[in-house]
């Protein structure tokens, strides 16, 4: 049911709502703290896609992480095989077609990604696995 209404929030009260409960969130603290303004606007811009998976502020704010995450990421051996299989020269191909997309929306993203794989006679889940490693 909380997620039910957190997804029907609109996302700037909903990210008042996370802003205000980080001091008794797990990591909470450690986010606020760097949530000056332009970590806040990235926040903003995603808490459309973020609210969408949570169901709860825990939850919401776990979605959150790789904002927040010190770079580089490190990468686990699952994420290794995937870059080492392929997935790296994927991603260095996909990148300007992304880099090019004008509507930043999951559709249009999602139609360079497919239109990609279509080309290449990839599967998708060979070019969107890079994708979602973190």
């Amino acid at each position: 049911m909380n997620g039910h209404f957190m997804r029907a929030m609109p996302d700037d009260a909903l990210l008042a709502a996370l802003i205000d409960a980080l001091p008794y969130l797990p990591g909470g603290p450690e986010v606020a703290a760097k949530l000056d303004a332009p970590m806040r606007a990235k926040l903003a811009a995603a808490m459309p896609g973020l609210k969408e998976r949570a169901k709860t502020l825990v939850e919401l704010l776990d979605g959150a992480s790789f904002l927040f995450a010190q770079r580089p990421l490190a990468l686990d051996e699952r994420a290794r095989e995937i870059l080492g299989n392929g997935g790296r020269e994927h991603l260095a191909a996909l990148l300007p077609r992304l880099q090019a997309v004008a509507d930043w929306t999951s559709a249009a993203t999602e139609a360079a990604v497919r239109d990609y794989a279509l080309e290449h006679g990839a599967k998708l889940g060979q070019i969107a696995q890079p994708l979602r490693l973190r």
